[in-house]
């Protein structure tokens, strides 16, 4: 499904959005793809902003473009000109999570963000302090920093297919920092100080930048055989990543340090996986097995040994998480809902955390600690 064709479905709320997702076997192949096509749809992009706009966001939440939220010292500045700012406000969530929830949940920690519609809702396990953070364009991947007190997402700052770049948000005060500028990115991930954000650009691969938008480098460069995305962090500071092989029609868990060295595979052969995320510890790793199909959570160890199913096969799971307690989260699409489930890493005591998440798509993150509410918008 192309970017364009995904955003139409979120804007006008279409059922289709509701069907069991979509073999999808080369995910991050098919973004970079939509970004080379972006010059072909800006004008049908803009015709689409304009709806969405009209349609799902009220006039109340929108900031005019001269009030774009301030940004902290040594961001960098939001284009201006013909280029619309990203414009961003935090409303009660509306639909959310049904309440009470279980008294378990409390005991959970940390706080959550999952990707609803056009929009990101935040809210802490128990389901108390729910939030939408609302902007002019869709906001999507989003990731917590390791003390719960910076939010990394993707935001569209036009109205064209692949006007976005990656932004940073202090949960008190509100502040907004851009820490991409015309390269896009995608898939943010922080390093276990919260210094350093990893992430997909456009074109593939992997780059890192500084958590105020400073020091880019990159790790990995596509090639002609392989182009690499979604990575993720660990505790102990290596990073794990998606290689999508071109002519193989197939992808793989890779690791590497920090540095974008001693580049090791984790997972060999059919089905496929997607989606890595580490457990707090950097001990454990789960990810989704054959994603382009119905998507199979499992959880290996860091060097990839002992790979075991966590969710049904017969479901559509995806999206791994961790809660601070090293218990895994994942989204579930099973009849016309997407609910999230917990269960313990080798497999055992899985049960229903949220039922029906408003709006939900497939993605859900957990930050190591709590961060409170968002102040200030």
């Amino acid at each position: 499904m192309t970017d364009l064709e995904e955003r139409i479905r979120r804007a006008l709320h279409d059922p289709g959005r509701d069907l069991t997702p979509w073999p999808d076997p080369m995910r991050h192949v098919r973004r970079e793809a939509r970004r080379q096509r972006a010059a072909h749809t800006a004008g049908i992009g803009a015709l689409i902003a304009v709806v969405a706009a009209a349609i799902i966001v009220p006039a109340a939440v929108l900031r005019p473009a001269a009030r774009a939220p301030a940004e902290h010292s040594g961001s960098t500045a939001i284009p201006s000109g013909p280029v619309t700012p990203l414009g961003l406000s935090v409303s009660k969530n509306f639909g959310g999570v049904g309440s009470p929830l279980p008294p378990w949940t409390k005991q959970l920690g940390g706080e959550v963000a999952y990707e609803c519609g056009t929009t990101i809702c935040l809210m802490r396990p128990d389901g108390i302090g729910q939030q939408t953070l609302s902007g002019i364009y869709p906001l999507w991947d989003a990731a917590w920093s390791p003390n719960g007190r910076l939010l990394a997402f993707r935001g569209y700052y036009g109205p064209g297919d692949g006007q976005y770049d990656l932004y940073e948000l202090s949960v008190k005060g509100c502040r907004l920092t851009r820490l991409t500028n015309g390269i896009n990115g995608s898939s943010p991930s922080w390093s276990p100080a919260g210094s350093q954000v990893a992430f997909s650009p456009a074109g593939g691969g992997i780059d890192a930048v500084g958590a105020g938008g400073t020091g880019l480098r990159r790790l990995t460069v596509p090639t002609a055989a392989y182009v690499d995305g979604a990575p993720a962090w660990s505790g102990n500071n290596r990073l794990a990543f998606v290689r999508s092989y071109h002519a193989q029609n197939s992808s793989e868990i890779y690791t590497m340090n920090a540095a974008g060295r001693d580049v090791t595979a984790l997972t060999h052969g059919a089905p496929g996986f997607d989606g890595p995320s580490w457990s707090p510890d950097g001990k454990l790793i789960a990810f989704v097995a054959n994603p382009y199909s119905t998507g199979v959570i499992q959880v290996a160890s860091a060097t990839g040994t002992g790979a075991h199913a966590v969710s049904p096969r017969s479901w559509s799971s995806s999206s791994p998480t961790w809660t601070p307690g090293g218990q895994v989260i994942f989204l579930a699409k099973v009849g016309a809902r997407t609910s999230a489930y917990i269960v313990n890493p080798d497999g055992t005591g899985r049960r229903l955390l949220y039922r029906g998440l408003y709006n939900a798509s497939d993605e859900i993150t957990w930050s190591p600690r709590a961060g409170g509410p968002l102040k200030g918008c």
